[in-house]
């Protein structure tokens, strides 16, 4: 046999290889870490934002019955023996990407609940009062979900990150024309890693309202400037 029929012999095996591959083929381990902005319970995963400021992607991350949850440190499992995810969760996750783009997980290992406790927040250092440098001007919160222009349920949960320990208020106003009433309003103390998750209810309820949602927070008596979307009632 001669190296071209050789050749030709091998480019056939290999199509043949790539054409009985699925749509959702594996394509590399990958290793991610971010906060989780939604649950999917009845298709087993959730959806993961990434925490690099660079790359917001979000990313669909599903659980099998192979996947193994757990707390990142061995000293933490004494203290939450509960290994079930909920939003805010920071999470670091290692499995296979699949041709979809979404990841199969193998680990998820929980860094850090959405109700761990805040610890004190400070905005600067042990200086004396007239060395003590000017604090950094605030940014308002990020709001991770919804996005602007989402249409929600009756009851959504506003999940976003600021300032470690800081009080985050979320104040929703029902629009109607150029008017806004206000529909709900409530406070959360966002944990140590600045991560925080509300679940607000509109007390005025019909499909397709408009609501104006704001975010800010406080922490020794400063405020951030707001943040804002717009949503409707699906």
């Amino acid at each position: 046999m001669c190296m071209r029929q050789i050749a030709a012999g091998v480019v056939i095996a290999m199509l043949g290889v790539f054409t009985i591959l699925p749509a959702g083929a594996w394509a590399a381990d990958t290793r991610i870490q971010g906060v989780i902005v939604s649950l999917d319970q009845a298709g087993g995963g959730f959806v993961l934002r990434t925490q690099s400021r660079v790359n917001e992607d979000q990313i669909v991350v599903r659980i099998t019955a192979r996947t193994r949850v757990h707390l990142a440190s061995l000293a933490d499992e004494g203290e939450d023996t509960s290994h079930e995810l909920s939003v805010g969760d920071i999470v670091s996750v290692e499995g296979r990407v699949r041709g979809d783009g979404q990841v199969v997980a193998r680990d998820i290992q929980i860094i850090a609940r959405a109700d761990s406790s805040s610890p004190r927040w400070s905005w600067g250092g042990n200086f004396p009062p007239f060395f003590r440098p000017s604090p950094k001007p605030l940014t308002a919160p990020e709001i991770f979900t919804p996005a602007s222009g989402d249409g929600v349920d009756a009851e959504f949960a506003v999940v976003g990150r600021t300032l470690p320990g800081a009080v985050v208020h979320v104040d929703v106003q029902l629009v109607v024309f150029v008017a806004r009433f206000q529909v709900a309003a409530s406070d959360v103390t966002a944990n140590r890693n600045g991560f925080f998750v509300l679940t607000v209810r509109p007390v005025t309820q019909y499909r397709g309202a408009s609501y104006h949602v704001t975010v800010l927070a406080s922490a020794q008596g400063r405020t951030t400037p707001q943040a804002s979307i717009d949503v409707w009632r699906q």
